[in-house]
């Protein structure tokens, strides 16, 4: 008889889990995760955001904010550039039960169920090729 698999909050199963497990990183010796090098480096915005915020997040954060403008002759609705890419991994995210709401009490809960969710996400689209 086999072992029922386990269901995770995360929605990920005990294959999946196997699967990404050697790509985790240890936890630290106070039993959080340790921190990572990669940041943020480009945050891409609706047209609404232009202004003072492009230079207060280029000088406090280090990030580059560019703004995504609709196209000079642009009447009715058009799909931008880089628009789509956010819309699209927004729809990814919401597919995900925990992330479906802002069920966590922590900034930082959300900002890992995220993370889980886009390992997942990456896992499975380089397993299907």
């Amino acid at each position: 008889m086999t072992k029922p698999r386990q269901a995770y909050p995360t929605d990920l199963n005990d294959t999946e889990w196997n699967q990404i497990a050697p790509f985790l990183p240890e936890p630290a010796a106070t039993g959080r995760p340790r921190q990572h090098s990669w940041r943020l480096q480009k945050i891409w915005a609706d047209g609404g955001y232009r202004g003072q915020l492009i230079a207060w997040v280029k000088t406090a954060l280090g990030w580059g904010l560019e703004i995504v403008e609709k196209l000079g002759d642009q009447v009715g609705f058009q799909v931008l550039p880089k628009r789509w890419i956010v819309e699209r991994t927004f729809a990814w995210l919401n597919r995900q039960c925990r992330l479906s709401k802002d069920y966590e009490r922590l900034p930082q809960t959300s900002e890992a169920f995220v993370y889980v969710a886009m390992i997942r996400l990456m896992t499975r689209q380089l397993a299907h090729g």
